[in-house]
C-alpha cells in the first residue's frame, strides 16, 4: 500500500494536465499512487494522460461528464494510501510538497489534515492562509481558509466518520468538508509554498451560480451550530451577506455587531482572540469599499463590543491605512 494517494480529477484539461501529472511524478517523496479521473473530457485530455507510462499512475475515465464531486468521491473510493492528497489538473505541485506534508502529519498525530501556501501563476503572487489550528477554526466561521489543491487528509478519518464531498454543497463542497473534518482533530496550513496555483479563464466561476450563496449560508450555519451558536434566519442571512461582501446599510452594521457579539460569547474561549482578529480583517476589507459606513457612531458601537481588541485610536489608524478618506459624521 502506498503512503499517499493523490487524487487528480480532470475535465477538458488537455492544455495543462501533462504539467500537473509530471509535477507529482517528480516529487522528492516517491511512496505514492496518483489516481487520475477523466470526467468525460472531449478534448485531448485522454491522449495526454495515456502518454505517461508510470506504474504509480492509475487512470480512470468516465464516458460521460458526471461532475467534480462525483469524480472526487470516486477517487476517494479507489484510494489505498494512508493520506489523501488533492491536486487540480491545472496546477503544479512543488517538488517537496508531498514530503513536507507527510513529515508534518507523521509527526503531528493529532492533526487530521493540512494545507499549504500557494504561488499564483502567472502572477507570481504568494498567498499564505491562516496557519494555526485556532486561527483556522475561527477563520472557517467566515470563509474557506484552505486552497483545495494543497490539501492532505488522513484517510482513516474520512473512512471512520464517513466523510466525503457532498452534492448539496456544489461549488463549496470543499469548504463544507473542512468544517466537518475539523470536528475530529486539528488542522493546519504549512508556511511553505506547496502548489503553483494557475489563474486562467477556464476556471469554474461561482458568480454564475445563483444558488451558491444559499449553500454557503448553510455551510456557515452548520459550522456555527457545531459551536453551539444558533442564529435566526435573518441573522444568518445578514452574516452571510457580510462575509460575501454584499452591500450593507448602517442599520445592518448595527445589527451585525449584535450578531458578532452573540457568536463571540458562544464560541470556545480558545478561539475568541482569533475570531476577533478575523472579524477585524473582514471589517477593514469591507470598509475600504464602503466609505460611507466609516462613521463615528459605528466605530463607537464596534469598539464597545467585546469582540474589539484595539483601542479607538488604534482602530482609526488601521482604517486610515486601508482607505483614502475617513468620513466622520
Amino acid at each position: 500500500m502506498p503512503k499517499v494517494s493523490v487524487i487528480l480529477p480532470v475535465f477538458n484539461g488537455g492544455k495543462y494536465i501533462s504539467d500537473s501529472i509530471r509535477s507529482i511524478l517528480d516529487q522528492s517523496f516517491q511512496d505514492f499512487e496518483i489516481i487520475v479521473i477523466d470526467d468525460g473530457s472531449i478534448d485531448d485530455t485522454k491522449d495526454k494522460i495515456s502518454k505517461f507510462k508510470d506504474s504509480k499512475l492509475i487512470f480512470f475515465r468516465f464516458e460521460n461528464n458526471k461532475g467534480l464531486i462525483a469524480a472526487l468521491n470516486f477517487g476517494l473510493e479507489k484510494a489505498t494510501g494512508d493520506y489523501i492528497a488533492r491536486m487540480d489538473a491545472d496546477d503544479i505541485a512543488c517538488s517537496n510538497r508531498l514530503k513536507n506534508q507527510v513529515n508534518f502529519l507523521e509527526e503531528k498525530k493529532d492533526f487530521v489534515a493540512c494545507g499549504m501556501a500557494i504561488e499564483r501563476i502567472p502572477l507570481k503572487q504568494h498567498k499564505y492562509p491562516p496557519q494555526l489550528d485556532q486561527e483556522i477554526r475561527a477563520g472557517l466561521i467566515f470563509s474557506n481558509v484552505f486552497y483545495h489543491s494543497t490539501m492532505m487528509i488522513r484517510s482513516k478519518i474520512l473512512k471512520d466518520y464517513h466523510l466525503k464531498y457532498e452534492y448539496d454543497f456544489f461549488l463549496c463542497e470543499d469548504y463544507r468538508l473542512w468544517t466537518r473534518l475539523i470536528q475530529y482533530g486539528k488542522m493546519a496550513n504549512l508556511t511553505k509554498i506547496g502548489v503553483k496555483y494557475r489563474i486562467h479563464e477556464q476556471q469554474i466561476t461561482r458568480k454564475l451560480d445563483y444558488d451558491f450563496n444559499r449553500r454557503l449560508q448553510l455551510v456557515r450555519n452548520n459550522y456555527l451550530v457545531f459551536f453551539g451558536v444558533n442564529l435566526s434566519y435573518s441573522e444568518l442571512f445578514l452574516f452571510n451577506k457580510f462575509c460575501e461582501g454584499g452591500q450593507l446599510s448602517k442599520l445592518d452594521f448595527f445589527d451585525l455587531n449584535l450578531i458578532m457579539e452573540k457568536i463571540y460569547y458562544e464560541i470556545p474561549s480558545a478561539i475568541k482572540d482569533e475570531f476577533s482578529s478575523v472579524y477585524i480583517q473582514f471589517l477593514f476589507h469591507y470598509l475600504s469599499k464602503n466609505l460611507v459606513l466609516c462613521s463615528r457612531s459605528y466605530i463607537y458601537i464596534y469598539i464597545s463590543t467585546k469582540t474589539g481588541k484595539f483601542s479607538l485610536m488604534q482602530f482609526l489608524k488601521l482604517i486610515k491605512r486601508d482607505v483614502k478618506t475617513l468620513i466622520i459624521n
